[in-house]
């Protein structure tokens, strides 16, 4: 690689109310590499049509695309299944738009983290992306967990390598596709990791 590519996530400029198509054309305009589209507004975003309108546009105007969707930890027992729907359909509307990931997040912010400490909600969001890993596999896509206002990098981080030593345990098999979404304009930490844990063998950040 002779130089770092260059995008943009869409969610910087969510004031201009743009749709898709105008956002990707934005990013060809800026002769941009990338971009992400995030919490989209566009009446298609749920309509398998438009996925595969919003993904031949962005081939044409040669840009890698990924996207996803918002929060999925549930807050209790009766949550899971809505959670895994999420992630389900997540799946779909990424395959449908050419992504290689489903970003997500735990949770919008730390007010709406469910009751209970760290240990707990890494245990619940595990079981859940445990539950559509065979989707995941299928498709070709991996989970990217974005560190918001709910946790620190280093939670999520956690996380992450939490499910890299589960894949070591056969009864906990299935997490090798989860990887962080670093936002730089959040509280991050992205080196550090844990002294048992060498960086070959933790799972990537992205």
């Amino acid at each position: 690689m002779d130089r770092f590519p260059l995008g943009y996530n869409t969610y910087s400029i969510r004031a201009l109310r743009w749709n898709d198509l105008r956002l990707i054309e934005y990013a060809g305009e800026l002769k941009l590499d990338a971009i992400f589209l995030q919490d989209s507004i566009d009446p298609g975003t749920n309509d398998p049509a438009h996925w595969k309108v919003v993904k031949d546009a962005a081939a044409r105007a040669g840009l890698w695309l990924g996207t996803g969707g918002g929060a999925v930890l549930p807050k209790d027992a009766s949550e899971f299944d809505r959670s895994v729907k999420l992630l389900r359909d997540g799946i779909k509307r990424s395959v449908g738009m050419g992504s290689p990931l489903v970003r997500m997040l735990l949770a919008s912010d730390r007010d709406h983290l469910p009751p209970g400490p760290p240990a707990r909600h890494i245990e619940t969001m595990i079981k859940v992306l445990r539950a559509v890993r065979s989707e995941a596999v299928d498709a070709g896509v991996k989970f990217a967990i974005e560190n918001h206002n709910e946790r620190l990098a280093r939670r999520n981080r956690s996380l992450t390598v939490s499910a890299w030593w589960s894949e070591q345990r056969p009864w906990f098999h299935g997490m090798e596709r989860v990887y962080l979404a670093l936002s730089a304009v959040k509280r991050a930490w992205p080196l550090g990791l844990p002294k048992p844990v060498q960086a070959s063998q933790a799972v990537p950040a992205l």
